[in-house]
Parts: C-alpha cells; structure tokens; sequence
C-alpha cells in the first residue's frame, strides 16, 4: 500500500533546534530517526486499532476462516491479518529534497487489500482507517517527536557537546 505522504514542520523549538544545530551531523541524523520513529509509531498504533477486521463467521473451525496468501505458502490470512501487517519504516529517501530522515507508516506484504478497503473500488465503497487515524494522532505524534528529540539530546549532550557549551531546554 503506497503511504501518506505527509511533512511534519514543528515550529516553536528554536532552543531545540539550536541544540541540535551544534551537535555533529551524524549525530543528528540518528537523533532525528528516532524522533520521527516515535512519532510514526503512535500513528501506526493507531492504524492499528482502526484497521477493519473481518469478523469470525459462521463456523467454528479456524480453518475456514484462513486463506493461503499466496500458492504453495506456508502462511495464511484471517481475520485481523490487515491489523497485524500496519507498520512503519524508515524511508529510503526523504520526499522533501530538505528533510534529512522520513518514516512510512503503512501495510507491506501480503495484506495489499488495505489500500482496497482505504480508498474503495470500483464495485465497494472506502472504507478509509489510516487517514483517519493519522488525522486524530497528528498532534500526539508531533509531541511525541519533540518529546524524544528533547530526550535524545539531554541524555546524550554530555558526549558531544563543545568545551564550555551548557544545553537550556
């Protein structure tokens, strides 16, 4: 399923980003990917908890509940399978030509349908659950990414700091 492709501009944290600013590039890079993994992590917690699941029907055997994924697999598909498959990762390349790191939030494998159930086709209506849930967690998300960068540079400022540089924040 191809992600929401969104860009997260956080304003109002000049000391964070003058911190961040004298530390080494490396350094912040590593910073940022896991600030920006916290953040796509609520949303994909989110993703979760709103992805449709197929209800248990009519039987009592699992076994007519599961379908193969692919022929000759070992693996099959039930019911919450599109819930078990929402994650995210680290991009590739960034999608602003600025941005240093980007994360993905979204379904890889065997669960393509979600896009199907996200957007609809032409013979079922959307039925939209990752839109929604990075609507409602935007704001929870962002926190979150400045809570963990805050964190990052406070625990480590000690090792990479200039002599006589003391951190404010």
């Amino acid at each position: 399923m191809n992600p929401v492709d969104v860009t997260i501009e956080v304003k109002g944290l000049k000391e964070l980003d003058a911190a961040l600013s004298e530390l080494a590039m490396n350094v912040q890079k590593r910073y940022m990917v896991a600030a920006n993994k916290a953040g796509a992590n609520i949303i994909r917690d989110g993703a979760r908890a709103r992805a449709p699941r197929r209800e248990s029907g009519r039987t009592s055997s699992i076994f007519n509940e599961l379908v193969r994924v692919a022929k000759g697999s070992t693996k099959f598909r039930g019911p919450g399978f599109l819930k078990a498959s929402v994650s995210s990762w680290k991009a590739r390349r960034p999608i602003e030509p600025k941005a240093t790191v980007a994360q993905h939030v979204g379904v890889k494998g065997y669960a393509f349908y979600g896009k199907f159930l996200e957007y609809g086709t032409s013979k079922m209506s959307p039925r939209p659950w990752l839109r929604p849930a990075l609507d409602a967690l935007w704001g929870a998300a962002v926190d979150e990414s400045a809570a963990k960068l805050r964190d990052q540079i406070r625990k480590n400022w000690k090792k990479a700091h200039m002599a006589g540089m003391t951190y404010k924040g």
